[in-house]
This record gives C-alpha cells, sequence and structure tokens, in this order.
C-alpha cells in the first residue's frame, strides 16, 4: 500500500485533533480550566463522578458531567476559531499562488485550508471547480476501518478525511465493505484547469495577434483574463489589439467602433486621452457631414414624390430633413398646398356622389379628403350625415 509520508508539506503551525477522548481532555485540563469559580477538573473528581453514578447517585454525576461539558465545548470552540483562521490564511495564500500560475504551490495551500476547516468555501471552490483529479489510489476496505482510519493509513493523518468524501466520492454509509475496492484521489496529482486552458489560449491568442485578427485574439484573451485577470500577456495582447483595431476603424472612418476600441484600453497599458478626443473630433465633423449627405437624399427622394402626385409620401420625406436644411419649411408648405387642394377636390367630389344618393361613394371620397387633411371641417360631419342617412334607407327598405 503506497504511503504519502512526504504528502505532509512543510507546515509551521502546530496541528490540533479533536478527536480525543473526554477522560483524556479532561485530564488535559486539569488545574488550568476553570469553570463554576475556578473549580478544577482533576482526575480525583472525574473518578468520583464516575462512582457516584455506579452508586446510582445520578444528580451528583449529573451536575458533574453537565459543568465538565460547558468547560469541553468552550475548549473546543475556541479551538474551532483558531483553526478557521488557519485556515483561512492558508486559502488567501493559495488563491495568491494560483492568480500567480503557481498552480501546484496553490494546491497544496488550499488542502491545507481544508484540513483545518473542511467547510473552507474558498479552498472548496478552486479545488472542486478550477482543478481536475483523477483517483488512482487502489485501497481494500478491512474490518472496523472508517474514514478516519482510512485517511490515515492512505494519507498519513486521519485529518486529510475530506480527500475521501470529497474528491473520491466515498460514502461512509455504502462503500465501507469489508473486501471493497475504494479508487482514491492522489493528492499529489491534482492538476490546475486554468494552467491547463491558459497554455492552450495564450498560443492561440499569440498566433491570432500575429496574423492581425485582432478582433480573435480579443476574444481568447479575454477568456483568459477571466480566470486569470493579472496575466501580463493576456493583458499585452488584449491592449495592443484594442490600438491595433482603433487605427483600422479610423482607417475605415468607423469612428464610433474605434471610440469603443480606445475606451477598453487599460490606462496603465498607454493613456490614450488625446487619441480619444481626436477621433471624437472626426467622428462628430463625420456625423454632421453624413446629415448633411443624408439631408440632400431626402430632399431628391421628396421632390422625385411630389413631381409624381405622391403628397402623402412626399410629406414624410420631408419631414424628416433637419429642420435647420435651407428651404425644408418652403418645400413642406408647398406640400401641405398641394394636400390641401387634393383634400378640397375629393371632398367636393364627395359632394356630388352624395346629391346623386351614391352615399357609399360619397363616403369614400370624404375619407379619402380626411387623409390629405385630417383637420378638413365638413368632411367627418358629412360622413356621420351619409351614414346616419344609410341607416333610415336600409330601414325603410
Amino acid at each position: 500500500m503506497k504511503q504519502y509520508d512526504n504528502f505532509r508539506w512543510n507546515i509551521d503551525l502546530r496541528k490540533v485533533r479533536t478527536g480525543v477522548g473526554l477522560v483524556l481532555l479532561l485530564s488535559g485540563l486539569s488545574g488550568c480550566a476553570d469553570w463554576q469559580g475556578s473549580t478544577p477538573l482533576p482526575v480525583a473528581s472525574q473518578l468520583e463522578a464516575i462512582k457516584n453514578e455506579q452508586d446510582q447517585r445520578y444528580l451528583e454525576a449529573f451536575t458533574y458531567w453537565k459543568q465538565a461539558e460547558q468547560v469541553v465545548n468552550g475548549k473546543l470552540d475556541s479551538i474551532s476559531s483558531q483553526l478557521k483562521t488557519i485556515s483561512e490564511e492558508h486559502a488567501k495564500q493559495a488563491v495568491v499562488f494560483y492568480r500567480e500560475k503557481k498552480s501546484e504551490e496553490a494546491c497544496r495551500e488550499f488542502i491545507e485550508a481544508l484540513r483545518f476547516d473542511p467547510s473552507n468555501r474558498t479552498a472548496r471552490d478552486y479545488l472542486l471547480n478550477r482543478y481536475e483529479v483523477e483517483p488512482s489510489v487502489s485501497y481494500i476496505v478491512q474490518e472496523s476501518d472508517t474514514i478516519e482510519k482510512i485517511a490515515s493509513k492512505v494519507y498519513g493523518d486521519p485529518g486529510y478525511e475530506f480527500l475521501l468524501t470529497m474528491f473520491s466520492g466515498v460514502d461512509a454509509s455504502k462503500d465501507l465493505v469489508e473486501g471493497a475496492t475504494l479508487l482514491l484521489a492522489d493528492p499529489e496529482a491534482f492538476s490546475s484547469q486554468a494552467v491547463h486552458a491558459y497554455k492552450k489560449d495564450i498560443l492561440v491568442a499569440r498566433k491570432l495577434f500575429k496574423s492581425n485578427r485582432y478582433e480573435e485574439a480579443l476574444r481568447v484573451s479575454y477568456t483568459i483574463l477571466e480566470y486569470l485577470p493579472k496575466d501580463d500577456e493576456a493583458s499585452y495582447i488584449t491592449n495592443m489589439s484594442l490600438l491595433k483595431l482603433a487605427e483600422i476603424q479610423i482607417a475605415e472612418q468607423k469612428y464610433g467602433e474605434a471610440v469603443a476600441s480606445l475606451s477598453n484600453v487599460d490606462p496603465s497599458f498607454k493613456n490614450v486621452k488625446k487619441e480619444l478626443m481626436e477621433v471624437q473630433e472626426l467622428q462628430q465633423e463625420k456625423m454632421v457631414w453624413d446629415k448633411i449627405l443624408e439631408d440632400y437624399e431626402l430632399v431628391r427622394q421628396g421632390e422625385d414624390l411630389y413631381r409624381q402626385g405622391e403628397f402623402l409620401e412626399a410629406l414624410k420625406v420631408f419631414e424628416q430633413v433637419d429642420p435647420q436644411y435651407a428651404g425644408r419649411e418652403q418645400m413642406l408648405a408647398q406640400v401641405r398646398e398641394q394636400l390641401r387642394r387634393q383634400a378640397e377636390n375629393h371632398f367636393k367630389e364627395g359632394v356630388t356622389l352624395f346629391v346623386e344618393e351614391k352615399l357609399s361613394s360619397a363616403i369614400k371620397e370624404w375619407e379619402r379628403a380626411l387623409e390629405y387633411n385630417p383637420n378638413h371641417p365638413e368632411a367627418l360631419s358629412s360622413i356621420e350625415k351619409a351614414r346616419k342617412l344609410m341607416e333610415k334607407v336600409s330601414r325603410i327598405n
């Protein structure tokens, strides 16, 4: 059976084990622990309590052990707090190592953090989600084995039981059957997913950058920076790609995109305030020029529609022209005058049809008049009169 004698890396902090028999713990507290007015817990008092129980003097025995329990719980709470503090120190150091891409050193610190406090969230998250480990250590369950015993036999310390339950999937209620073979995690075989991904991703990012495929290089470098925020090479590729993209976008007069690219450059990499101001000025000039060209095109379209007699469509187009455009109001006035005339023509035609008792056709003409002039003073009332007349005629017939 392979033993991990070297698994317990150099730790300056003294290990504290809590799985100690109550009597031995109380013995260790004799003469130094205080409760109930500095009453000590000597072995003689324990023996007396045991004798009281044997003599069925349960009240006296219960009182003693209840007081002893308070002392023990207080000591356990104090030690537990210290263990959590030590665990946090290991976890913090592990995170530093991990960000520096020292994955092996980080792994060791994360495991130590869990040894002192198996519930340490930081260590659990990193080891479960950012490392891979293939269970490769075989162990045959012996009679009376427990998780702690197996951890002690395999890893040299019962404190590493979390390596069985957390990373080897051992269930004490199901898997500890005498003769059963357990496949356990090798604590020295943890490998960082981020480091594996980094080696692959950084090569891709380099290749894309050298090939002037800056947008693709950016996507890869951003991915790297998500799991390694302080990686120097990924940061370099990111910022240089943004600068190169900005140059291309400026040359193509895509000033809005260039502004976005420059705005994302890390100021600590390069101060681009001057370049950003210059591009924003170019962007403003282009917007003005684009609007002039747009207005010119709208005027041309509106004039074509006007000549074709499509006055409603011409009105919609002229209304889109910048109010500051010279001649806009004159063009709008001409179109509105034509619309007024068209509305009046349709209204008169409707009156003629109404006199001829062609009520449906008259209503259609008046509705058309309202399309050209929604504010026509008589068209709407005429429609209402015609409809009422149609209803009367319908009832008579």
